[in-house]
């Protein structure tokens, strides 16, 4: 429960929470021997592809990604899995805005990367299918 609050902390005080992933859900993008993201408190609906961190009612926290915006949730699944989630927008305490990938910082926004967020949620569309 401290790590959600210092989270949560973090974010309001700071705007922004840098933070290594953990678990293996977001390979291949994500890799938690070397990978961090950047975490921004939301602001409205998210879109699909966005990577949200969200907080299950057990109090676990997840990163996965957005496969489809919904009325009053998302469909969100973790590239490295096969079984989506109904995340209602109320879980979602931050949007992830970039990453650090061996140190070299990717924004979300970057051209480039969007395509490879693309392919990623395609990958895990097609193993949920």
């Amino acid at each position: 429960m401290n790590n959600e609050k210092n989270i949560e902390k973090a974010l309001k005080d700071n705007g922004f929470l840098v933070c290594p992933v953990v678990g293996d859900s977001m390979l291949p993008m994500l890799d938690q021997t070397r990978d961090l993201v950047k975490l921004v408190p939301v602001s409205g609906i998210l879109k699909k592809y966005d990577l949200p961190l969200y907080r299950r009612p057990g109090g676990t926290l997840v990163l996965h990604r957005i496969i489809e915006v919904r009325k009053n949730y998302y469909i969100i699944c973790g590239d490295n899995r096969k079984n989506p989630e109904k995340v209602p927008h109320g879980w979602v305490i931050a949007v992830t805005e970039g990453y650090y990938k061996d140190g070299t910082y990717i924004p979300c926004t970057d051209p480039d990367i969007s395509n490879t967020l693309k392919s990623s949620a395609q990958i895990s569309q097609n193993a949920i299918s």
